[in-house]
């Protein structure tokens, strides 16, 4: 319940022994426990802006954008968050595998008292029974009445070729300055992870 890379690892069992709780999946390297250790320090209000860079399948949107929405609503399951991204698709890739760890054994083991509630399980968007919020979205699409304490923009630019356009970089400066800054409430905690494509991004 208080060490991130802990859930990380306990949520990610062998499929071949899942029962056996000293066999993970996930393999961390010492730049993952550096993240992990970063992330925590967001959700106790300690860092309010993190920006995390690196070079793609360095494991970021695994730990932020897929372990530590579902770490955080365990912990604080009447917050809300907001999981932001390059398009709707890989945004709902992302709800999708929030939604799986939730409801798997290991989380409910974890946190027994955080539950979705029925309805509430869609891609886009999960619903705790405590009225917390997960929210998750496309560069362009709307937050309109959605609040939210934790906002995680991971990659908004999604490759080279998209960086070269400044049509699509402002785009996606406009996007995130207007309407996701716009939704933050109560700590208002912002997470950027990217893989820095060109010197013009929104970071």
């Amino acid at each position: 319940r208080t060490n991130f890379m802990s859930f990380v690892k306990f949520t990610s069992p062998d499929p071949a022994d899942p029962d056996d709780t000293t066999k993970s999946t996930y393999e961390n390297a010492l730049h993952h426990d550096a993240v992990a250790a970063a992330l925590e320090e967001v959700e106790k209000g300690n860092y309010q802006f993190l920006i995390l860079t690196m070079p793609p399948r360095h494991g970021k949107s695994q730990l932020v954008s897929r372990h530590f929405p579902a770490w955080v609503v365990g912990r604080k399951p009447r917050w809300s968050t907001v999981v932001a991204t390059y398009n709707d698709d890989f945004a709902m890739d992302f709800g999708a595998e929030v939604r799986k760890i939730m409801a798997s054994t290991q989380f409910k083991n974890v946190f027994p008292d955080t539950r979705l509630v029925r309805g509430g399980q869609s891609k886009d968007r999960l619903q705790t029974t405590q009225g917390g919020m997960m929210t998750f979205v496309g560069v362009g699409g709307s937050l309109t009445g959605r609040g939210c304490e934790v906002l995680i923009v991971d990659d908004l630019i999604k490759d080279y070729e998209q960086a070269r356009s400044k049509a699509f970089r402002d785009r996606a400066w406009e996007w995130f300055t207007k309407v996701a800054m716009t939704r933050r409430m109560g700590p208002k905690l912002v997470i950027i992870t990217f893989t820095r494509w060109h010197q013009d991004d929104i970071i």
